[in-house]
Parts: C-alpha cells; sequence; structure tokens
C-alpha cells in the first residue's frame, strides 16, 4: 500500500560525554549524499548536515523491511563512530560549544520552508534566539504512486493525530519543536510526502515502540487516502491538541 524511508539526523557524543561536531568525520553532504552498505542495496547513505550525522535508507515495502534497514545503517554507523571513540548522542537538540561551530558549515542551514498541512501555508522560517542551538529531526517519508495534494494533506493531518500525538506524550525533548517539527509540517514529494514533525527520538526506540509507531503511520495512510482533510477536524482533532498535554488528554478521542 505504501512505502516508509526517513532520514535522521543524530548528535554525535564522545567519550568524555560531549556533544562535538560531526564536521570532517562523516563525509557526504545534502548535495551529494555518501553511499554506504550498496551490498545490501541502494538507499543507504551519510551525509553531514551543518554539525548532526545524517543517514538515509532504502524505502522499505513492509515493517519487518523498515526495521532491518534502520538495524543495519545504525550497526555500520556505530562501528564508523566507535573507530573514532564515537557515539549517537540520544538527544533531539542540544546548544553547541562554540568551538565546535566554528567551521562555516556549521553555520549553513540548507533546509527549505516545509509546508503546514493545517494553514495550507509555508511554515516561516525559524529563527532561534541562541545561535549555537542545533536540533535533529527524524523525518518519516511515505511513498504513494499519484497522490494528489488533498491526500498528503489529509495524511499529515491523521498523522499528527497518531503519531504527532504520541511523541508529544512519550518524546521527552520539548526544545525542537519551538523551531522544528511543528504540527502539520511536511513536504510534497514525487513519491509521496515527507512529514517533518518527528524528531529523532523514534529511532532511539526499541523495536516493540517502532512498530507502533509503524501501526499509526498506517492508520494515517489508510484514513487519509480518500483526501477529506477535514474529517480529522470534524472528529474534534486539530493542531491546537497538539500545543499541550493538557489540550491533549482532554481532547474526547482514542
Amino acid at each position: 500500500m505504501f512505502t516508509l524511508g526517513c532520514d535522521p539526523e543524530s548528535f554525535l557524543i564522545n567519550k568524555d560525554g560531549n556533544i562535538v561536531s560531526a564536521i570532517g568525520r562523516i563525509g557526504g553532504s545534502k548535495h551529494e549524499p555518501k553511499p554506504i552498505l550498496e551490498n545490501y542495496g541502494k538507499g543507504y547513505a551519510l551525509q553531514e548536515d551543518n554539525v548532526l550525522l545524517e543517514y538515509n535508507i532504502p524505502p522499505a515495502s513492509s515493517f519487518s523491511e523498515f526495521t532491518d534497514s534502520i538495524d543495519i545503517v545504525h550497526h555500520y554507523i556505530d562501528r564508523l563512530l566507535a573507530e573514532q571513540e564515537l557515539a549517537r548522542a540520544k538527544r533531539a537538540s542540544h546548544s553547541m560549544h562554540p568551538r565546535e561551530v566554528e567551521h562555516p558549515m556549521a553555520w549553513v542551514f540548507g533546509c527549505e520552508p516545509d509546508f503546514n498541512a493545517w494553514t495550507l501555508k509555508i511554515n516561516p522560517r525559524p529563527r532561534c534566539e541562541d545561535p549555537l542551538f542545533r536540533s535533529a529531526g527524524g523525518h518519516i517519508h511515505i511513498g504513494i504512486p499519484n497522490l494528489s495534494k488533498s491526500q498528503s494533506v489529509a495524511i499529515v493531518r491523521w498523522l499528527d493525530r497518531y503519531v504527532g500525538s504520541y511523541l508529544l506524550k512519550h518524546d521527552p525533548d520539548d526544545q525542537r519543536s519551538k523551531l522544528y517539527g511543528a504540527p502539520g509540517a511536511m513536504r510534497f514529494k514525487e513519491y509521496g510526502l515527507e512529514y517533518r514533525t518527528p524528531s529523532n527520538w523514534w529511532t532511539f526506540q526499541p523495536t516493540n515502540i517502532i512498530e507502533e509507531i509503524y501501526g499509526y503511520i498506517r492508520h494515517a495512510v489508510e484514513r487519509g487516502m480518500n483526501g477529506k482533510i477535514n474529517e480529522v477536524k470534524v472528529q474534534g482533532f486539530g493542531p491546537e491538541i497538539l500545543e499541550s498535554k493538557e489540550a491533549l488528554r482532554s481532547w474526547a478521542g482514542e
């Protein structure tokens, strides 16, 4: 019914517990990702995105294929980092030490503005008072042939209903969402859509948690394919529900 991919970002942490820049340690860039694991197939890649490590997996047509690909790329990354006495840091945001942002690439923010499935407008480019602040996303890519824009918007609204509300309850980071990952953040893609609300929190979770999120994604796709973008609102769910845990708890729904 759909394929699922992702392009998560990760901070790096050294043996002393300090967050360090990925620049010069990983290779690859936004314009030229570094292919890896070609024996497993095409689609695996690494890149340096600002001070973060970013990785890609090929589109997966099942949950087992999706988690297998994530396990494969994580194993590769963890070995690569261990050789440099580094590891992936389990956090979605951090204010970097000034010495870690001395390289010019640490000030390159290449992301174009994304679209808001609720306002039906382009999200404004974020501004941060702390110039050292960086954040790591866990964007989800859904592939569906010939997907219309109304279907994409409807699916993303349902993703907020299921995945967004789940992450709000469980993801401990509350800093990234002040700048990135607003409710309904998305991009239209030639293969389907990109859901940009999630942080990288889910990428560090055990298989049973990822399976739960996969199930929510499947439900969102199934419900949104009719293209009725206001159906989720009719059922009482909107972006205001995601703005606070209190509002989410008060919503009379599943």
